[in-house]
């Protein structure tokens, strides 16, 4: 339960982040969204710690410190796009997570495949090393867009940019996907999303 709390809140934290910066910048000012930022930085700290334990903690706190450091620097040097990073370094990190299962395997579209179904033919296993490769690109490209909008563009742009546009963008990816495997390997559960598919994807020729 409090590893589901703690995931919800990192995850509500990050769509939210890009929206809430330029809100705060725009209406309080560097250094009070600043001290927003540390406040729940700490706060993802602790919701971590809680529900991973002292053993597992120090891992997970380096994103968090990576998100307050930047914003007390940028508040330190009074450059507020160094709060832009945020997006971008989360990208990278995702980019690393995903690319590092690429050479330790299993890939990692592979590992969240197998928690609900844990046997997977080698033509299952083999595509979702190729999808992993596809997120890999995504997240690279995600990273330099974002980072590029951040330095140089209006901050309007980088907001609808990282705060809309790439999760419309993950969204389309998600569903292509999920067409996309299900036309190819033809198991079709029982959800109504499931048999909707199956009318238009379905190869198998019924039986008389």
């Amino acid at each position: 339960m409090g590893k589901a709390i703690a995931a919800g809140f990192v995850g509500l934290a990050a769509i939210a982040y890009p929206i809430a910066v330029y809100i705060g910048l725009s209406r309080f000012g560097l250094a009070r969204i600043t001290w927003a930022i540390v406040a729940c930085a700490v706060l993802m700290a602790g919701l971590r710690w809680l529900s991973q334990g002292r053993r597992d903690f120090l891992p997970l706190l380096l994103p968090p410190a990576a998100v307050a450091l930047l914003a007390i620097a940028g508040w330190k040097f009074h450059e507020a796009r160094l709060l832009l990073a945020t997006p971008s370094l989360i990208n990278v990190a995702l980019l690393v997570s995903f690319g590092q299962s690429l050479w330790f395997a299993p890939p990692m579209v592979e590992r969240f495949a197998r928690l609900t179904e844990p046997s997977l033919s080698h033509a299952e296993v083999a595509y979702c090393r190729q999808v992993t490769k596809v997120w890999c690109w995504f997240f690279a490209c995600n990273a330099i867009v974002a980072g590029s909008l951040a330095w140089a563009a209006p901050m309007a742009w980088w907001a609808a940019y990282t705060g809309i546009i790439s999760y419309v963008v993950v969204g389309v990816l998600v569903t292509a996907e999920y067409v996309v495997r299900k036309r190819r390997f033809q198991k079709f559960g029982s959800g109504p999303h499931d048999r909707f598919l199956a009318l238009f994807l379905s190869t198998k020729t019924s039986q008389p």
